[in-house]
């Protein structure tokens, strides 16, 4: 696997070759090989503790949740992600639902009885940065 970075914002890598194609209009890159792993590669270390999973990814939030899917369905953590309109926010929508998630807006408490967003609501949203918690 490859990413790509600005080079004076390496924070801001992708994989995500859309996203590669905006940053070059903007920005000098960087290429380098790296190693993929899946979230569910570090399950071990998890064990069956309650964990948050926070991604941010750049347009691979659903990669990274389809290589998660023993952590979502033994662990159940709380997802925090970033989603920018662009992305296809009805896959992201439909994959949580499938696994018996919701999708709320932030800031969440567990305390605190917030509605599940529709797929409507979370496809208008001008919002970027969600919470997908376990129905319970």
């Amino acid at each position: 696997m490859r990413i790509t970075y600005p080079k004076r914002d390496t924070w801001l890598g992708s994989t995500n070759a859309e996203v590669t194609k905006r940053l070059a209009l903007t920005h000098d890159l960087i290429t380098e090989k790296i190693e993929q792993k899946t979230v569910d590669d570090y399950f071990p270390q998890f064990g069956h503790n309650r964990t948050l999973i926070k991604i941010d990814t750049e347009g691979n939030e659903l990669s990274v949740l389809r290589g998660a899917t023993r952590t979502l369905q033994e662990t159940k953590p709380r997802i925090i992600f970033e989603c920018w309109g662009d992305s296809d926010r009805t896959e992201l929508f439909d994959f949580f639902n499938s696994k018996n998630y919701i999708v709320i807006y932030l800031p969440w408490s567990p305390t605190n009885k917030a509605q599940p967003l529709s797929h409507h609501q979370f496809m208008i949203s001008t919002l970027h940065n969600f919470i997908a918690v376990p129905k319970v």
